[in-house]
């Protein structure tokens, strides 16, 4: 991983007819948040990609969106993070608005840089950015009025982990969720999008560097992420845990974003969800997954397969309320995987 100082170009005129062939882009991995997209090929392709604009946007790791008639940046500048919105027709910066971030990386992780790491987020006619040192934003996508802005240093005793806040905040139902705090202590936090106001909080656990996903199992909307050391399952609507599985990461780092793969129906009842979780291994392109999670579920009954390379799996099956975990012992070889955008 390289330290990066982005600089936003157009090549001919894929941007601007983007909104005639596909969907907006509006969060990390896409409109679904499963790095897939709907897309009408055009009739003809440019025999060559010309440059139509350019501009720097500062440092950083955050991805751009695409959304509401408009690019979406979030990226650092000196000492402060700094959101914009950009006209995609001639790259004129149509919003600006900076604030101070004061950030210093460990020395293991110096090379990579202060800018933000978590790619923003659309919803609404909002534009919500997280930054490296855990502030937390809602701007109005239209005019960059800041609408909302939290910051934990009250909350917790540090507002990033180790490495820099990295996770990517997801909405569903009206909630943005968020992981929050510092290693060994934070909390999984859930606020109204429009206003700020906090709906839940759960402090089962520290943040880890994935980003959460939402999804419906038997009936309810859960919200699926890694944190630092279990993979777990909460309630959308209340926060209440539905599931916990110990799932400490390498050298105490759980990046993977869950990914559902598979759903299919029939007409004897209710159809089977799955759930991978990998790692992506990034910027090592012979690097191979370490761990991963395998969830399986019908109603009122979910298993779970923890897979890890060199390393007995895991098992576990859970009812209702009740959990019961199961250890078998194997010896399985990893596989190569990796999470693409599409």
């Amino acid at each position: 991983m390289r330290k990066h100082f982005g600089v936003l170009v157009l090549v001919g005129g894929l941007i601007a007819g983007w909104s005639l062939w596909a969907e907006d882009w509006p969060q990390w991995r896409g409109p679904n948040r499963d790095g897939q997209i709907r897309f009408t090929e055009p009739k003809t392709w440019p025999e060559k990609l010309t440059t139509r604009w350019k501009i720097t946007v500062g440092e950083g790791y955050a991805s751009p969106l695409l959304a509401g008639g408009r690019i979406l940046q979030f990226a650092r500048q000196g000492d402060d993070e700094v959101a914009m919105a950009i006209d995609p027709a001639n790259g004129k910066i149509l919003w600006r608005q900076s604030y101070p971030a004061p950030f210093e990386p460990v020395q293991s992780a110096a090379r990579h840089g202060k800018g933000a790491k978590s790619t923003p987020l659309y919803y609404d006619g909002k534009l919500y950015t997280f930054g490296i040192s855990g502030i937390l934003s809602c701007f109005d996508a239209a005019t960059g009025k800041l609408e909302w802005r939290k910051e934990y240093s009250k909350e917790f005793k540090a507002t990033w982990p180790q490495f820099g806040t990295s996770m990517s905040p997801v909405i569903g139902d009206g909630l943005l969720v968020a992981l929050v705090g510092t290693n060994d202590d934070g909390a999984i936090v859930a606020y109204e999008a429009k206003s700020g106001d906090q709906k839940w909080i759960w402090k089962g656990d520290g943040p880890a560097y994935a980003s959460p996903v939402i999804t419906e199992i038997g009936g309810v909307k859960e919200v699926v992420t890694l944190t630092q050391k279990n993979a777990v399952g909460l309630s959308l609507k209340s926060g209440e845990l539905l599931w916990k599985i110990d799932f400490p990461g390498r050298s105490g780092m759980n990046i993977p974003t869950p990914l559902r793969f598979g759903r299919s129906w029939n007409d004897a009842g209710p159809g089977e969800q799955k759930w991978r979780l990998l790692d992506g291994g990034e910027g090592l392109a012979d690097h191979r997954a370490h761990d991963a999670l395998q969830l399986t579920g019908t109603e009122g009954k979910f298993d779970f397969r923890i897979f890890q390379p060199q390393r007995r799996d895991i098992f576990l099956r859970r009812r209702g309320e009740r959990e019961n975990a199961l250890d078998q012992r194997s010896q399985a070889r990893g596989q190569r995987s990796d999470l693409h955008c599409g």
